[in-house]
């Protein structure tokens, strides 16, 4: 379950709008971790603050680039 709120993270991201119904929140202290862990993994760095968390009703919502 929490790993699915930081793909619906990137998942918005990459859509760049907010589906219906979405409600915005604050990330849990968790996130930041998961965040740090990858940049390390990765080799790439991102301002962890300018990632916006939100909880979308359903199983799944449209995406205008698929």
């Amino acid at each position: 379950m929490r790993w699915g709120w930081l793909v619906l993270a990137s998942g918005l991201a990459a859509c760049a709008f907010e589906p219906e119904g979405a409600r915005r929140i604050d990330p849990l202290p968790a996130y930041r971790t998961w965040w740090e862990r990858t940049q390390a993994c990765s080799g790439r760095r991102g301002d962890f603050g300018r990632v916006d968390f939100y909880v979308v009703p359903g199983a799944e919502f449209s995406c205008p680039t698929g």
